[in-house]
């Protein structure tokens, strides 16, 4: 049947006016895709814009004892193994209930947090020293790191001529970083400068209920020392905003060693990861990585990678007084 002429032209305009919106968002779509080359990954926003993030199903562990800035707080990384597997269930025990409370109890000692390593440390260079089982990190607030090691070392001096299960700690590293910044969450880190915002990881949800909490180590080197300045831009603007929108990862605590240690990294960055299959996260976070190469992201980096490793947390974050 032939459209008279009152319906046709109310018909065309109709199609118009829809295909034109269709247009417009496939033009607004396309101008959110990253381009390639190293000026769109050098370019920074002039407004950056913070993600809206809701808050993580379980509670963040990175999340410092100390408000405001990030100066006089350090991370002791303590490494560890049981010497006697067949006691491992009684020194687990011990260091749980003994161990963490009276370091706690020590002027400086906010908060303690236990790890085993999940996955195997991967090796990105040679040279790179093992990792032990076991790790935790306790978070100090003081003006004199100095001392508080100091006196530290006498304490585990005493430990080791204990016949008690303190006998069976077999520490392989104690080592001390200084905090880099603040602790980087969803909320509080603006978009990359490269990433479309449409892809930021919608809320998460556990239907299952076996949400874990794994901690991931990453160690790294700039690549020569002038530098520095270069890759920590780069590592806290580019690399950590990108690493954020991979599906479970709430956090990231940016840490350097306070004095060299032979087959260790110079930074070391503390990534928090809530997932139900660790598998799948690092399988998401190896394609955003490939992304960052494709899209210049590493272009001027000057990053010189070392290693990395994954681990469980083991119960609760301890604090001093709790």
């Amino acid at each position: 049947m032939a459209l008279s002429r009152k319906v046709f032209p109310r018909s065309i305009r109709s199609f118009v006016v829809a295909g034109a919106m269709t247009l417009l968002v496939v033009i607004a779509g396309a101008m959110t895709l990253p381009l390639t080359g190293p000026a769109m990954s050098q370019a920074a926003p002039a407004t950056p814009a913070v993600r809206k993030a809701a808050a993580p199903i379980l509670p963040l562990f990175l999340q410092s004892e100390k408000a405001g800035k990030a100066s006089n707080v350090y991370i002791l990384a303590m490494d560890f193994d049981c010497a006697d597997p067949a006691q491992e269930e009684a020194f687990n025990k011990w260091y749980n209930e003994v161990f963490i409370p009276s370091e706690l109890a020590v002027p400086g000692y906010q908060a303690a947090w236990r790890m085993r390593v999940e996955l195997p440390f991967t090796r990105r260079v040679k040279g790179v020293a093992d990792r032990a089982t076991y790790l935790t990190a306790f978070e100090i607030h003081t003006d004199d790191i100095t001392a508080v090691m100091k006196a530290r070392s006498y304490r585990m001096q005493e430990l080791a001529a204990d016949k008690g299960p303190g006998s069976l700690l077999k520490e392989v590293n104690a080592i001390p970083y200084r905090s880099m910044n603040q602790i980087m969450t969803r909320a509080n880190t603006p978009y990359g400068p490269f990433i479309p915002q449409a892809k930021h990881p919608a809320t998460e949800v556990d239907p299952t209920g076996k949400l874990k909490r794994f901690m991931l180590t990453v160690e790294s080197n700039a690549a020569a020392p002038d530098k520095e300045k270069d890759f920590n831009n780069w590592y806290n603007t580019v690399h950590v905003p990108d690493v954020l929108t991979s599906p479970g990862y709430h956090a990231a605590w940016r840490l350097e060693i306070l004095s060299p240690v032979a087959g260790r990294g110079r930074y070391m960055t503390l990534y928090e990861v809530h997932t139900n299959n660790l598998r799948v996260s690092m399988d998401t976070r190896d394609e955003r990585r490939i992304r960052e190469y494709m899209v210049g992201a590493y272009e001027g980096a000057n990053i010189s990678p070392f290693g990395q490793a994954h681990y469980v947390t083991l119960g609760e974050k301890l604090t001093k007084g709790k």
